[in-house]
């Protein structure tokens, strides 16, 4: 966040000098485009989340697992935890979020790490309803130092497409380009509330190249244009080259409000 900054709620403007006296209602939604800064993550509604709660940073240099430094976000709906894990292009952030965890026991709206690295969990259906079915709880989540979790890390954007991180060395299926498939959507900007995806296509993933550690997939995809959100799905044949290990989740939702 930066100061002075307007990220799309017009009733954030209230009390700036230049809008004093003027009625937020009247000023169309063409004019407050030119003076919104996107996020630097959209997280698609239904999809992976619903009513996120707190962002959570792990700071926990390695105790949580191999994603020191992301963020992490709960859900009270869908009763699960995500992760984003940002990047800067052109000096400012964007980047990828990644489910986690599901069938938490009650919806997830509060994280926090302890000092032994573990994740605590704040959780209530509220009367809303949650899909853990529990009508509150607390659980604790612990790393236990020696699995070796098989995941996408994180995505980064390249000019032609995308590098994926594996957490650990994946097996040759992640050397192919039939193994991904891509696609890419818009979002409406208006008083409603929500919007649709806007003009989804798919896009060819027409290359991928394996890194020698097998650790990274760098992919060509066609299409790539700034301001929309690019989803990622990883086939179920991409393994662990050791142990056959699956990926707990197998799509990435990267926003790329500016291209390299």
């Amino acid at each position: 966040m930066k100061a002075g900054r307007f990220h799309g709620h017009p009733c954030s403007l209230a009390y700036h000098p230049d809008f004093e006296g003027k009625d937020l209602n009247k000023i169309s939604a063409e004019e407050y485009a030119k003076l919104r800064t996107p996020p630097a993550v959209w997280i698609p509604h239904g999809e992976l989340a619903c009513s996120p709660g707190n962002p959570e940073w792990d700071t926990t240099s390695g105790k949580f697992g191999p994603f020191a430094g992301q963020i992490f976000i709960g859900d009270q709906t869908r009763s699960n935890v995500f992760r984003v894990a940002l990047e800067k292009v052109g000096g400012e952030y964007q980047g990828c979020a990644i489910n986690m965890i599901d069938s938490l026991q009650s919806g997830a709206i509060r994280l926090a790490f302890a000092p032994d690295g573990s994740l605590w969990v704040g959780e209530t259906s509220r009367g809303w309803g949650s899909a853990g079915g529990a009508p509150y709880g607390v659980q604790r989540i612990v790393f236990d130092g020696k699995a070796k979790p098989f995941e996408v890390h994180s995505v980064l954007l390249e000019k032609d497409g995308f590098t994926v991180r594996f957490t650990e060395p994946a097996n040759g299926e992640a050397a192919k380009p039939e193994s991904y498939r891509a696609a890419s959507w818009g979002y409406l900007y208006h008083g409603n509330y929500g919007s649709p995806k806007v003009d989804e296509r798919q896009l060819d993933v027409s290359k991928v190249a394996l890194s020698a550690d097998k650790k990274s997939a760098r992919l060509t995809v066609g299409g790539l244009e700034a301001g929309r959100v690019h989803r990622l799905d990883f086939a179920d044949q991409i393994r662990a080259a050791e142990g056959d290990a699956k990926l707990t989740s197998r799509i990435a939702y990267y926003t790329a409000n500016r291209l390299r």
